[in-house]
């Protein structure tokens, strides 16, 4: 009996670690992966990654292509592409080198990010954007705003900005460095 029950505590044991080791160490490695409906302690993935009502505790890095939709994040650094969806809410510094694409989402901090187009839209709020000038060439940036809000500054590290306002679109701060175009 006494070793019947050994088995069983170490069973559970080692099912509570796993559990939680799961839960609270940081998500991902390489190629594609989707997490629906949980909490993660962080995510570092090379590849594809795909979140559904999902909670990011701390960091976020990917390098490849993130979309999420009712995802809760933290600290974000992408090398590749982002997409946010469906009331996704960003609390962390967000560092994006690549493209940024967001509906119905809010940023609780600034955004800076490397990047020749980005899209708000749908009621997307962010703070300050601060678009870094590109390392090899000098481009023009676009920043299209439809139907969402700025509550900072915009800031083109390069002076070949230009931000697009679309549908009632504001900029509750100033542009530098770039062009306000409505349309």
């Amino acid at each position: 009996m006494k070793k019947i029950s050994s088995i069983f505590l170490a069973i559970l044991t080692l099912s509570t670690f796993i559990y939680y080791l799961l839960r609270y160490s940081c998500a991902g490695f390489s190629g594609k992966i989707t997490i629906e409906n949980s909490i993660k302690k962080c995510i570092m993935h090379y590849g594809y990654v795909n979140l559904e009502n999902v909670t990011i505790l701390e960091n976020t890095f990917v390098s490849g292509k993130l979309v999420a939709s009712n995802a809760s994040l933290n600290d974000i650094k992408i090398n590749g592409e982002l997409f946010l969806y469906q009331s996704s809410i960003v609390n962390g510094k967000v560092n994006i080198d690549g493209m940024l694409v967001t509906s119905s989402t809010k940023f609780e901090k600034p955004i800076f990010i490397t990047s020749s187009k980005i899209e708000l839209n749908d009621g997307t709020v962010t703070k300050d954007i601060y678009i870094m000038k590109h390392r090899i060439d000098s481009r023009e940036e676009f920043l299209y705003i439809d139907n969402s809000t700025v509550d900072g500054d915009i800031i083109f590290e390069s002076n070949l900005g230009k931000v697009i306002l679309i549908n009632g679109s504001k900029i509750l701060g100033n542009v530098y460095g770039g062009k306000i175009l409505t349309n």
